[in-house]
């Protein structure tokens, strides 16, 4: 194979030769004015060719953090759904707790039912959940809260303040899940 390429290739006194015309060889200050301008045209490509090539390993850095972001995204989103439905639940038992016919249900029946619910509670610490319980009087927070109401007030003081609690909201990671449903004064 060698010698295929090499029978291909010409010798660097012909490639020079064929760059250099003769009237050329005879004037030297005309042959390097040309050689220098070729010189710069090749550095001029290979400045852009080398730009083209870090500006493409760049695009392609960026696309490949995009993607990770949107898959980090999606699979957030995913579990924020489940973890959506899990509220429901614990909701559903605390409801369930909180009621007369809770107190009338066998003692076993009442531990297996705050077994589950502290096991759902347990699994919503283990995926770092927190619960978003406003305190009433603090000033609504629309990034934690969602105003389902309001009832007015005389006191200016008391202007955009909590005033029930309707609905704990929940957060994982600093990403709100569900805001806390509220209803506030207004002034």
């Amino acid at each position: 194979m060698k010698e295929e390429k090499n029978s291909k290739e010409k010798p660097l006194e012909e490639e020079v030769a064929d760059l250099v015309p003769e009237e050329e060889e005879e004037n030297p200050a005309l042959l390097l004015k040309k050689l220098r301008s070729k010189l710069k045209t090749c550095e001029a490509e290979r400045k852009e060719y080398l730009d083209n090539l870090q500006r493409s390993r760049a695009d392609y850095i960026n696309a490949t953090k995009r993607s990770n972001l949107e898959k980090e995204e999606a699979a957030l989103e995913g579990v924020g759904n489940i973890l959506r439905d899990i509220f429901e639940v614990i909701e559903s038992l605390e409801t369930a707790m909180a009621s007369d016919a809770f107190q009338k249900l066998p003692e076993d029946w009442k531990h297996g039912m705050e077994a589950v619910k502290s096991k759902v509670e347990s699994l919503l610490r283990s995926n770092e959940v927190e619960r978003i319980h406003p305190e009433i009087g603090v000033l609504f927070n629309p990034e934690e809260q969602v105003a389902v109401g309001s009832v007015e007030t005389k006191d200016s003081e008391l202007d955009q303040t909590v005033t029930q609690v309707l609905r704990d909201g929940f957060r994982r990671k600093g990403r709100i899940l569900r805001p806390a449903s509220v209803k506030i004064f207004n002034f």
